[in-house]
């Protein structure tokens, strides 16, 4: 990847949805019902953001990446974009984070949409994630492009949705494909048959290439 020019970068669906900074939560609060009764009532507070599944102390830095990610949009060091598929993707999952602008650190950040290098015959929505995971698997499975059918086999068929994207940010240019998907990125990089243009990249990754390019000038 070239340092002298605006990275483009395609963001996984979780990556908006991860980066809220807060959530909202119901608590149990001691109160009286009419003069004299006691009874616990609930009552939202918004907190910082816990993943779920995980600790506060396991969220935290996750969450600074991506705080820090937005702050290199804003700086013009990255361009954001997204497709069509992939916003398709967040339709559906359960919310656990703050509606509030102000708890997402990339409220008001532009995004561009990749042309899709294969597009559904039908668009529709799904609101339940597993109709979702169904469907969107009827449609990877009909595709019959040499290059995804590539990326597929070299990642044992088991990241179907991340070799679509990856496809996706090739045929747009782009420099790096942003996930928290781990596994998809273990998968390619451990096998040597199949390489990629674009970088995967993930947000923590994505902020030391910067802190690397940072001291790389201050030297020069």
């Amino acid at each position: 990847m070239r340092r002298d020019s605006t990275l483009r970068v395609l963001f996984d669906g979780m990556i908006l949805s991860n980066s809220i900074q807060e959530q909202t939560i119901l608590v149990s609060e001691p109160g009286v019902w009419g003069k004299r009764v006691p009874v616990q009532l609930q009552q939202e507070r918004t907190v910082v953001r816990k993943y779920r599944g995980r600790t506060s102390e396991e969220t935290g830095p996750e969450l600074e990446h991506l705080r820090r990610v937005a702050e290199l949009a804003r700086a013009d060091k990255i361009e954001c974009w997204t497709s069509q598929e992939i916003t398709f993707e967040t339709i559906g999952r359960r919310r656990e984070y703050s509606l509030d602008p102000s708890a997402n650190p990339f409220h008001k950040i532009a995004f561009r949409q990749c042309r899709l290098p294969y597009e559904r015959t039908v668009t529709w929505a799904a609101f339940e994630e597993d109709t979702f995971k169904e469907e969107q698997q009827k449609f990877l499975s009909s595709i019959a492009n040499t290059r995804f059918l590539i990326l597929n086999k070299a990642t044992n068929r088991h990241h179907t949705s991340d070799c679509y994207h990856l496809w996706t940010a090739e045929i747009n240019n782009l420099d790096v494909f942003l996930t928290v998907e781990h596994a998809f990125r273990n998968a390619l990089v451990h096998q040597k048959a199949v390489t990629s243009a674009v970088k995967i990249m993930s947000p923590e990754e994505l902020c030391a290439y910067f802190e690397t390019e940072t001291i790389i000038y201050e030297n020069l």
